[in-house]
This record gives C-alpha cells, structure tokens and sequence, in this order.
C-alpha cells in the first residue's frame, strides 16, 4: 500500500509539469493561437520558462528529489518554446536566454564548486587532527 502511494506520488510529480507543457504545445497549435500569436506568445513563454518549473518545484520541494532538478524543466522550457513559438514572436525568450539562463548556469556553477570545496576542507581537517592513513582519513571525510 505505502509503495503504490509513494509511486502514485512519483507519477503526479512528474506528470503535472509535463501536462502544463503539453496544454501549451496544443494551444499554440490551435486557432486561437494564431488570431492573437502576440499576446499569447508572451504567455507561453512565462508559462514554460517560469510557472512550470517553478510548480515542479512545489511539488518536490518536501521529497528527497533534488532541488536542483528544477533545471532540467528550466531548459526543456527554452528548447520547447524555441520549437513551438513562431519566429517573430521570441522576443521574450531571447530575453531570458540573454539575461537569466547565464544566472541560472552560474548558480549551478556555483553550487557545483561549493560542494566540492567543502569536502575538500573537511579532509585537510581531518587529516592535521589525526595521524591516520589516507584511506582511515578519507571514510572519515565521506562519512
């Protein structure tokens, strides 16, 4: 029981932000996209670079799935919206790719090195406080 639930719970993380992404496909393939591409377009975008990721993120952000996993939605967003929007109508996009994904890259960046560096200063610790082999001192750093 507590299995099916936890699957269940798995499903509905990932199918409601891939949903959102569907609806958008299908509604700048409909005719009501193409009477008003201008408005609507603006809309996709902000849909699919910001309010899809950020419910994904809702959504884990109490479950043991990485927060970092937020990204991938972030990226599958741009590359989306450069398929699905006419080319007249990428302003915004090209907005975001400009200006946002270089932070969003540096943060990731960031946090990459943070988590190398902290091991790394914990090992150097652990290695002037005892006189133990490299082994012993690193199961002690990983632990």
């Amino acid at each position: 029981m507590n299995t099916s639930l936890k699957i269940q719970k798995s499903l509905i993380i990932f199918v409601i932000p891939l949903l959102l992404i569907a609806v958008m496909v299908v509604l700048t393939n409909s005719s009501l996209f193409t009477a008003n591409s201008n408005q609507l377009s603006l809309a996709i975008t902000i849909e699919l670079l910001l309010t899809t990721p950020f419910i994904y993120f809702l959504l884990i952000r109490k479950t043991t799935i990485p927060k970092t996993t937020v990204v991938p939605f972030i990226i599958i967003g741009v590359v989306i919206c450069s398929f699905i929007l006419p080319k007249e109508n990428l302003y915004y996009l090209y907005l975001f790719k400009t200006w946002v994904l270089p932070l969003i890259e540096l943060s990731v960046l960031s946090f990459i090195i943070y988590k190398m560096v902290k091991p790394r200063r914990l090992y150097k610790h652990n290695q002037q406080n005892t006189t133990s082999d490299f082994f012993t001192i690193l199961k002690t750093t990983c632990y």
